[in-house]
């Protein structure tokens, strides 16, 4: 079935009102506004009247509210508005945008619900042109669309997959007029990607603003956009719906502006409590704050536990057959930024290393570690994979030879020898990320050897966090995580990051969300959802293996600083 019905007027904004500084604590700062309004009115099939108008509105409240000399206002108006305008601009803004910059999509239009095909069970939003070939007839009917008639639509699910390029980090969407009753369910089921566990290990905080029935437009616009234009300025800006301490008054002030029982504020968050209070009886902690309730023995082994991390990024290469890359040094550096400033690790960066380099740093941290530290190695670049003779996939260094040169791959980091010198590492605990194409290659199952067994699959959200850490701190760990098995991998935007990387820092950003800790089963977990839902624009294939000295019952366990004991 497949009804086009009413008006939907909406804002997408993400912020990151709360950046970290230092030792991983917040700090209140708001850089950059970035806005794009969009509103159309000049649809063949159903003409509107007041989109453009509402989008005007928006588009002047957030620039005087938003006044910063750096800051970008977009407007885009019926033909202006088309679907690759729309979503090249969202890609454009994720290029520039920081972690604390504010951005904020407005779009009044059309939306089309389809809910007779199973795989395009959601609303679509309509951009300039997209319904020109839909008889006006079909409009309001339970006839059916053809794919041609989707394919210039945007939908939630494309609509998610390029919001999850920028890098804020607290989300709000106001939504009018959409086609059905769930739209704040729909919303939240594809930013979560489907999956509450997901959105609770990332901590994003997203709030979402729709009407509890079919939207309407009043003469003068709609509902919730004037609902928006009637707030009080002198006490409320739209981004205090993101600020704990003034959100309900907002909701509330936004909910008495429209008619009664019309909109509903839907604040993810308090809907992730609820179910991790549902499903998990054993939730111990109320804030970002870690708190273990540990023996003395075990407080005392925490807090001599040195924790290291090895970040190479490799972008340029030095012979044929390996072009430049452009985003592995960018991952490396904020990848190593988060573990040390959130998590206290000692970083140590390599940049377009030398395979000497690297063997050397190797050693070094070899006679530094102890049994009780931690250690994570993660590598980008690009990876080689010999499937003939030597059966091993290879690191390629930036003094690595081409391979008609080396046949034998001898300037190459081997995967099998990577393997034998990170088990032998003296730490107890080792994770090893690896963002190069055919990284599971370094697994022996990807590549056709022996099964290993003992890899543990539960994550920690299901446990009682002091049992968990008491139970995983007396085993040995060797996990291995990768963002692709044998296929090769992206490098993402220009200027931004992988796709592994992305999804790695928005879980590491999380810091474990309500229970403040994370684990190397929690990130492949939502590494692996996150995989099945996207297409090839951010596509991963994650793979996770234990190996080498790997204790059955071990576990790779992060834990955020200011911990309290």
């Amino acid at each position: 079935m497949v009804k086009i019905t009413g008006i939907i007027t909406g804002i997408l904004l993400l912020s990151c009102i709360y950046g970290y500084s230092g030792a991983g604590i917040k700090k209140d700062t708001i850089g950059k506004t970035y806005s794009i309004s969009v509103g159309i009115d000049l649809y063949k099939s159903f003409p509107l009247m007041n989109c453009k108008k509402d989008a005007v509105a928006i588009h002047s409240i957030l620039k005087n509210q938003a006044k910063g000399k750096n800051d970008e206002h977009y407007l885009l108006l019926d033909k202006y508005a088309t679907k690759d305008s729309i979503l090249n601009l969202i890609k454009h803004i994720a290029r520039s945008a920081e972690p604390n910059d504010l951005f904020v999509f407005f779009f009044a239009g059309l939306t089309v619900f389809n809910g007779n095909d199973p795989a395009n069970f959601e609303t679509w939003f309509a951009p300039f042109g997209s319904t020109d070939d839909i008889k006006p007839e079909f409009l309001f009917t339970d006839s059916a669309l053809g794919r041609d008639e989707f394919s210039g639509l945007i939908s939630l699910k494309l609509l998610q997959e390029h919001v999850q390029l920028l890098p804020c980090r607290n989300q709000l969407f106001i939504a009018e007029a959409a086609s059905t009753a769930n739209l704040n369910a729909e919303f939240a089921s594809a930013l979560m990607q489907g999956s509450p566990d997901v959105a609770a290990l990332q901590s994003i905080n997203r709030v979402i603003v729709a009407p509890k029935k079919i939207g309407q437009e009043l003469k003068d616009g709609g509902m919730l956009a004037l609902a928006l234009q009637k707030l009080d300025t002198a006490k409320f800006r739209l981004t205090d719906l993101l600020i704990k301490e003034k959100a309900n008054a907002v909701a509330q002030a936004i909910i008495n502006n429209c008619a009664p029982d019309y909109a509903d504020v839907f604040f993810e968050r308090d809907f992730l409590k609820l179910y991790q209070q549902i499903n998990r009886n054993n939730l111990v902690t109320r804030s970002r704050t870690v708190k273990l309730n540990l023996p003395e023995p075990a407080k005392q082994a925490l807090a001599n536990k040195n924790k290291f991390a090895l970040l190479i990024g490799i972008d340029h290469y030095r012979v044929k057959g390996w072009d430049p890359l452009n985003n592995p040094i960018r991952d490396a550096n904020e990848i190593a930024t988060v573990l040390k400033d959130l998590y206290g690790y000692d970083t140590i960066v390599l940049r377009d290393p030398k395979a000497a380099t690297i063997y050397n740093t190797l050693l070094d941290l070899y006679s530094k570690m102890k049994p009780d530290d931690d250690f994570i190695f993660y590598a980008a670049g690009h990876g080689d994979y010999d499937q003939a003779l030597l059966d091993d996939g290879f690191l390629v260094c930036i003094d690595s030879k081409s391979v008609e040169e080396d046949v034998m791959r001898n300037t190459y980091i081997a995967h099998s020898k990577l393997k034998r010198i990170l088990n032998k590492m003296p730490s107890g605990n080792v994770l090893v990320l690896l963002d190069i194409c055919h990284a599971g290659t370094f697994d022996e199952k990807v590549l056709g050897g022996p099964m290993r067994s003992g890899e543990n699959k539960d994550a920690i959200l299901r446990q009682n966090v002091n049992q968990f850490f008491l139970e995983k701190s007396n085993y040995k760990s060797r996990k291995l995580l990768t963002s692709v098995g044998k296929q090769p991998a992206f490098d993402g935007m220009v200027g931004k990051h992988s796709p592994f990387a992305t999804y790695l820092l928005n879980l590491l950003y999380g810091a474990g969300g309500e229970v403040g800790m994370l684990t190397a089963s929690d990130i492949f977990s939502s590494l692996q959802k996150a995989g099945l839902y996207d297409d090839t624009n951010m596509r991963i294939f994650p793979h996770q293996a234990a190996f080498g000295d790997h204790e059955p019952e071990g576990e790779f366990i992060l834990l955020p600083l200011k911990k309290e004991f």
